[in-house]
């Protein structure tokens, strides 16, 4: 054997080493076929449908957040009496629409203060009396009306 024949022959056992074929012929190294810029990473399909799910739910509630067409809802009042620590209401859950006109009048025999949460609106009596305060609720959802002081639920006011 001559050294060129030997050289050919492990030339062609590392190339069967490589494949782990017998007779199979060597393999080309692959090209990268990249067509983005460099630096950047491709994107994700989870990514894609992420953000295509995101852009769907948009769309389809974008309409959720509209302004109510029609005449405004008659004015709504409600009414509480706070006496001994116990609350005394004309109806414990009121529902109203968007857009409703509501006058809360709260009676204490003590100073008080009561908070709507949601619409930042405080009465504060500061002695045995009548209060009142009027607002127009434009968020739709469920919102407590209690004393400041100690959490005394009054009203769960729901807006739809």
């Amino acid at each position: 054997m001559t050294a060129s024949s030997s050289a050919s022959s492990s030339a062609s056992r590392s190339s069967v080493a490589d494949d782990a074929r017998p007779g199979a012929a060597p393999r080309r190294a692959r090209r990268a076929r990249s067509l983005r810029p460099a630096g950047r990473r491709p994107v994700r399909g989870w990514v894609r449908w992420a953000v295509l799910g995101g852009a769907a739910a948009a769309v389809l509630l974008g309409g959720c957040g509209e302004e109510p067409t029609g005449p405004p809802p008659p004015p709504v009042t409600l009414s509480a009496t706070l006496a001994d620590g116990e609350v005394t209401v004309d109806e414990a859950s009121p529902e109203v629409p968007r857009g409703t006109e509501v006058t809360l009048q709260v009676t204490s025999d003590e100073p008080v203060e009561v908070h709507v949460h949601g619409f930042d609106e405080y009465i504060r009596i500061s002695e045995a009396g009548t209060d009142e305060a009027t607002f127009t609720v434009d968020l739709p959802g469920v919102f407590e009306i209690e004393t400041h002081e100690t959490g005394l639920l009054i009203y769960q006011l729901t807006v739809r």
